[in-house]
């Protein structure tokens, strides 16, 4: 056995452990309304995204990380066709990454969860890596297999519901586009030129996210084919990251304490949770009727049942087949006793023949319960 296919084994049995260890909530088995909508995208040089708010409110941030230079030695191009990690295999990451950074926003105090039994959508514009998320398996690439394990393993330990990724075409897939790319690394030169790029609504800004180092070089071994055990993906550091923001004084680190989402909204949706301007994103490209992987109706006939939900209170019902099912008892009680009764007297008739052992069953037609159409008609009328 391979060191990779013993490495398969055991994350099987570790995500079949946890699924086993509590029952599964029926809302984590659904899609509903996205309480957060994202945007990620993936390049050679690194990966970054944006957060804006669904059904709960998330004050809009972005964030970006760039990939180690051991990650782009062996990035496959033209010019290093024997590399091991294609562009699809950094979309899917971007997408991994892109959930935990909602994960550290949305569960930014200790004891709450706000992604609990809640559908968070990602648009993507790169095809295979959604499609690996949609299906959540992958036959073509190890490394993939292995970030959609660790993407189920914290799904199942926010009780999150279903993920829904979609794809986006790369032209309206501009913020996280140019996040992705090269830029400045230093915070609040890059958020000062996203936010001349993407000028948020008035007395408004936008934030940005920075990854705990520990958490990319921890998925970046992913990717290099030097995975950890799958339970180190079971508990994740409390301070995954950080946030800042660029104010009316320069950079400013939002703290621990600051409260990044709101659960439900008020009548009025709070100013600092704005949602994507035009010139953000164009409303044509959420677009949920030109989606790729829209659920398409199941050409099996279906329909409501008729019945009630709760089928004890069909007491009509209950009470006709109750009735039925004892008058059919007492119809073949009745056969029973008479046919009793016919080989009773048989038995004793022969009996007293001297040349008679055992018992046997009269001929007669009228006698024998097998062969009397009166005995089945009686036996069958009900």
């Amino acid at each position: 056995m391979t060191k990779a296919l013993r490495l398969l084994f055991a994350d099987w049995k570790e995500l079949l452990g946890r699924a086993a260890a509590r029952p599964t909530h029926v809302n984590e088995l659904i899609e509903h309304k996205p309480c957060f909508i994202g945007f990620v995208d993936a390049s050679g040089w690194g990966v970054g995204g944006t957060w804006f708010s669904g059904t709960k409110g998330v004050e809009p941030f972005v964030w970006f990380s760039e990939w180690p230079q051991e990650i782009k030695d062996n990035l496959v191009t033209e010019d290093n066709p024997t590399g091991f990690i294609s562009i699809s295999d950094l979309e899917l990451t971007g997408i991994f990454l892109h959930f935990l950074a909602i994960e550290f926003a949305a569960n930014r105090h200790p004891n709450t969860n706000h992604l609990r039994h809640a559908t968070v959508v990602i648009y993507c514009n790169n095809i295979s890596a959604v499609s690996w998320t949609y299906k959540f398996r992958s036959s073509v690439s190890h490394q993939a297999s292995r970030i959609l394990r660790a993407l189920a393993m914290r799904l199942h330990e926010t009780e999150s519901a279903l993920l829904n990724a979609q794809h986006i075409t790369g032209s309206y897939n501009v913020m996280a586009d140019i996040a992705s790319r090269e830029h400045s690394t230093k915070p609040a030169t890059f958020l000062t030129e996203f936010s001349k790029t993407f000028p948020p609504p008035q007395n408004n800004f936008w934030n940005l996210f920075q990854f705990n180092t520990s958490i990319i070089s921890k998925t970046c071994s992913e990717l290099l084919l030097k995975p950890s055990k799958m339970a180190s993906w079971r508990r994740l550091p409390q301070h995954g990251g950080d946030f800042g923001r660029n104010g009316k004084n320069g950079w400013t680190h939002i703290s621990r304490q600051h409260t990044m989402t709101l659960e439900t909204f008020p009548p009025a949706r709070p100013k600092q949770f704005w949602l994507p301007t035009p010139t953000m994103c164009a409303a044509a490209a959420l677009d949920p009727t030109k989606t790729k992987f829209a659920p398409k109706l199941s050409k099996w006939r279906s329909a409501p049942s008729p019945r009630r939900s709760f089928w004890t209170e069909n007491e009509a019902l209950w009470k006709a087949r109750k009735e039925n099912t004892q008058k059919r008892y007492n119809n073949n009680s009745r056969d029973t006793e008479g046919t009793t009764h016919h080989l009773s007297q048989n038995w004793l008739y022969q009996s007293s023949s001297p040349n008679t052992s055992m018992p046997q069953a009269s001929h007669h037609p009228h006698t024998n319960p097998h062969t009397n159409p009166h005995t089945k008609r009686k036996r069958w009328a009900n």
